[in-house]
């Protein structure tokens, strides 16, 4: 049995193998043994100094390929947002084409008695209700068909007509 198990798992030749493993507690002894071993064997491999990395290093292309992967894909999306936040920020529909949001997002009008921050915080809240109005009619087909086909009709408490 000891043969057949050491093959089997591959256990070394110096790791003791119990005769038989009753329950899983006695077998998980085992594995972590192995499991400690194969760690011991591989550290050296992914263990490299700082100056390794570095230009003319050995693991130079490494480490660079390494950055792109973790660098530019949230490089892209926050790009990407910035796109279509400033394209739904000159968009307009029929609300914000309306009197009424026109006359609440007049930011474009400064106050006599308003400092510069008052001012800033206004033009940006005016943006974010703009870029919210306009792209909801977007997002909506989008959104609804997760929550009716996705998460099967959820109506997260609203029970209106």
């Amino acid at each position: 049995m000891q043969k057949l198990l050491r093959q089997t798992l591959m256990v070394p030749a110096n790791m003791p193998v119990a005769p038989n493993y009753t329950d899983a507690a006695s077998f998980k002894r085992l594995y972590d043994s192995m499991l400690d071993r194969a760690v011991d064997e591989a550290m050296p491999r992914f263990s490299a100094s700082l100056a390794d990395f570095a230009h003319g290093g050995p693991h130079y292309q490494l480490g660079q390929d390494a950055a792109r992967a973790a660098i530019v894909p949230p490089v892209a999306l926050v790009l990407t947002l910035v796109c279509v936040w400033t394209a739904f920020s000159f968009m307009q529909n029929g609300i914000t084409r309306s009197d009424l949001f026109q006359q609440m997002s007049r930011a474009d009008t400064c106050r006599d008695d308003e400092s510069l921050g008052e001012a800033m915080r206004r033009r940006v809240l005016a943006n974010i209700a703009h870029v919210v109005v306009v792209g909801q009619a977007y997002t909506y087909p989008f959104n609804e068909a997760v929550r009716t086909h996705v998460l099967g009709g959820l109506r997260f408490g609203y029970h209106g007509s």
